[in-house]
C-alpha cells in the first residue's frame, strides 16, 4: 500500500513540474490559476505562517484560516497543488523586466526580460534612477536595493496592464520620489545622508518618502520593508564634473583657511605659555641668587663674629659694633642699658 502510494506521490510531482493536473508551489512563492488566458480562478501560496484568502486574496495570517482545503493541504505537505483537466486551466504566464545585481560591490546590473509563472512573497529587486536634477545644475544617479513583501498577489497580477507589469510601474513612482528628493538636495547633502544611512542606519526624509511609495502596499499589492542605498554618484557630465570640482575646491579652501586660523591660535597660545616659562624661570633664578646672596653674607658675619669672639672681650665689643650700626639701644626694666664695653675693666682684670 505504501509503495503505490509514493508511485503514485512520484507520478503527481512529474506532471507537477509540467504542469498538468497539478503545478508546483515552492515555498515563498505564489502560482495563479487561470480559468481562461485573461480571467483568474485561484491563486496560491506557499508562505511560512500565511495562506491566501480566497475572497479578498489578501495575505493573512494562517491563524485564521478555519480549516484546510485539500489544496492547501497538498501544498503544506507537497509543495503543490491541483488544477484540474488539461487544457480547461492553465497557469499564469507573465512577462517580468528586472535588473539582476550580479555583485553589491561591483554594482553591475544586468537587465532580464523574461516570462515567467510565479510570484516571490519577498524578494530584493534593484532599481537604478538616473538623470535625477540636482540643486547647483547636477545631474546624478541613484541605485537602490529594494525588499518587497507580498500583500495581495491579485492586486500585484492582475491589476495592472499588461498583466505582471507592476515593478515597472514601482520603479515609475520610485523615480518620481527620487526626483523630488534630489530636488531639494545638494551633491554632498545626499553623500552625506547615504554614509549616515549606510554606517548608522540613521532614518532619514529619504526612508520615509521610500517606504510611503506603497504605504500600507494596497497600491500595488506589495509593501516596502527595507531598501539599501547602494550608490550614487554624477552622471557622465564634464561641465557637471567642473562646477562639482569648483564647490570642492572652494570648500577645500573655507577649510584650510578655518584650520590656519586654528593653528595662529595654539601658535599664540604656546609662544604665551613659552614667555610665561622664561619669565617664571627668571624669578626663580633672581630668587635663588638673592638666597644664594643671604646665605653667603649669613656665613661672612658668623666668621667675623668668630673672629671677634676669639680675642678677650671681643664677642661684647662685636655686639656692640652691631648695635651702634643698627641704631639699637638694648632695655632692661626702665634702665637704659650701655652695650658699649668699659675698657677700664679689661685694664683691672688684667
Amino acid at each position: 500500500m505504501f509503495t503505490v502510494a509514493y508511485a503514485l506521490m512520484l507520478c503527481a510531482i512529474s506532471l507537477a513540474k509540467k504542469d498538468k493536473f497539478f503545478t508546483l508551489v515552492p515555498q515563498n512563492q505564489y502560482r495563479a490559476l487561470m480559468r481562461s488566458a485573461s480571467v483568474p480562478k485561484k491563486i496560491f501560496g506557499n508562505i511560512r505562517g500565511k495562506y491566501v484568502n480566497p475572497k479578498t486574496y489578501q495575505v493573512e495570517d494562517i491563524t485564521l484560516l478555519k480549516s484546510l482545503s485539500f489544496n492547501n493541504f497538498l501544498i503544506k505537505n507537497f509543495g503543490m497543488a491541483w488544477i484540474g483537466l488539461a487544457g480547461v486551466n492553465s497557469i499564469f504566464k507573465y512577462r517580468f523586466r528586472w535588473n539582476k545585481l550580479v555583485t553589491e560591490e561591483s554594482l553591475k546590473l544586468v537587465p532580464k526580460d523574461e516570462w515567467i509563472t510565479w510570484l516571490y512573497h519577498a524578494a530584493d529587486y534593484a532599481i537604478e534612477i538616473r538623470n535625477i536634477d540636482l540643486k547647483g545644475n547636477l545631474k546624478a544617479k541613484f541605485i537602490f536595493k529594494v525588499r518587497t513583501e507580498t500583500t495581495n498577489p491579485f492586486t500585484t497580477l492582475f491589476d495592472f496592464t499588461p498583466h505582471g507589469d507592476w515593478l515597472n510601474r514601482l520603479s515609475s513612482s520610485f523615480f518620481g520620489t527620487i526626483k523630488e528628493y534630489g530636488s531639494q538636495k545638494e551633491f554632498n547633502e545626499v553623500r552625506d545622508e547615504r554614509v549616515e544611512y549606510t554606517t548608522v542606519g540613521t532614518e532619514s526624509t529619504l526612508t520615509k518618502m521610500i517606504t510611503a511609495i506603497t504605504g500600507d502596499g494596497s497600491k500595488y499589492g506589495q509593501k516596502i520593508i527595507d531598501f539599501d542605498f547602494l550608490a550614487f554618484d554624477l552622471e557622465q557630465d564634464e561641465e557637471a564634473e567642473k562646477i562639482l570640482k569648483s564647490k570642492a575646491l572652494a570648500k577645500l579652501k573655507g577649510e584650510a583657511d578655518i584650520e590656519k586660523a586654528e593653528q595662529d591660535k595654539k601658535v599664540a597660545l604656546i609662544n604665551a605659555n613659552k614667555d610665561f616659562e622664561v619669565a617664571k624661570i627668571e624669578a626663580e633664578a633672581k630668587y635663588v641668587e638673592k638666597t644664594r646672596d643671604a646665605e653667603a653674607e649669613e656665613i661672612r658675619m658668623e666668621k667675623v663674629y668668630n673672629k671677634a669672639a676669639e680675642k678677650k672681650g671681643g664677642k661684647e665689643m662685636f655686639i656692640a659694633e652691631q648695635v651702634r650700626n643698627s641704631n639699637l639701644q638694648a632695655l632692661g626694666g626702665n634702665t637704659l642699658l650701655n652695650l658699649t664695653p668699659n675698657p677700664h675693666k679689661e685694664n683691672e682684670e688684667g
